[in-house]
């Protein structure tokens, strides 16, 4: 959810927080709400998100063109709920036939976390692209416990853990989305 400003000069906002656990983006403090107004700082050069409890969302690093943006490594944001679960999917295209569904040039992968894990699954994959979808970085929101290790495919993988914000961060990951993967920590 995008928390716009929308009066001249102003640094906090007020918005509605649905009930759940929310995460706003980029100061990283973590919302509970019952379902109310909280107030949000929003300086005049930052553009504040809130990511919803139990949601994954994939994103690109931002390029020039969105031509060049699509040869950008995948990240994924992992916005774990009260439950410490969340889902997520990525649809891909060629961003310009009008006909892929019917034609079967796309793909469909769908991610789950739960239990202190994030598994992909490959519903459909037939559109290679030019780009390899390959994720190079996880940031997952929520986790209340330091992990001691991180696994990908079962190989220790280095990890951040920001413990004041509850973020564990896997970078430099190489991923070929085009292949189920399993990160998990302990």
């Amino acid at each position: 959810m995008i928390l716009p400003v929308l009066e001249e000069d102003v640094v906090t906002i007020n918005p509605y927080f649905p009930s759940g656990v929310w995460y706003l983006l980029p100061s990283n403090e973590t919302i509970n709400s019952s379902g109310s107004t909280f107030s949000v700082d929003s300086p005049l050069d930052t553009i504040v998100v809130a990511l919803r409890g139990g949601s994954i969302l994939p994103v690109q690093e931002v390029n020039r063109t969105t031509t060049a943006s699509r040869y950008e490594m995948f990240g994924l944001w992992v916005a774990l709920s009260e439950n410490e679960e969340a889902k997520g999917e990525i649809y891909w295209d060629d961003g310009e036939a009008l006909d892929v569904l019917e034609s079967g040039i796309y793909n469909r992968i769908y991610f789950e976390a739960k239990d202190n894990k994030i598994n992909s699954t490959v519903k459909h994959f037939a559109y290679p692209g030019e780009n390899l979808m390959t994720l190079g970085k996880v940031l997952v929101y929520g986790v209340q416990t330091s992990p001691t290790v991180v696994f990908v495919n079962d190989i220790n993988h280095p990890f951040y853990y920001e413990n004041s914000t509850k973020i564990l961060s896997i970078e430099d990951l190489q991923i070929r989305l085009e292949n189920p993967f399993t990160i998990s920590w302990k």
